[in-house]
């Protein structure tokens, strides 16, 4: 995905589901729709797909980085209310 100043809505509804890894288009198109996705009529969710027991059993700082170093990001585009 190109890097752009102006995202169309089926681009953006492309970034929806789960994502290993991000490459630099689908960065510069979550962050288009963080910033202007109220005027298309979206609003955003992101976040990892692991769970809360999972972090809380991490016995160090470096053992819940290395769970979210390895989770997938899960992206929810909602429509504006």
């Amino acid at each position: 995905m190109k890097v752009r100043n102006f995202y169309p809505r089926q681009v953006l509804r492309k970034l929806q589901g789960d994502h290993a890894t991000l490459d630099k288009g689908q960065v510069a198109a979550l962050r288009y729709v963080i910033l202007k996705g109220r005027k298309l009529g979206y609003s955003i969710m992101s976040g990892p797909t692991t769970s809360a027991e999972d972090l809380l059993a991490a016995t160090s700082k470096e053992a819940a980085q290395a769970i979210f170093a390895n989770c997938t990001t899960r992206i929810v585009l909602h429509p504006a209310v």
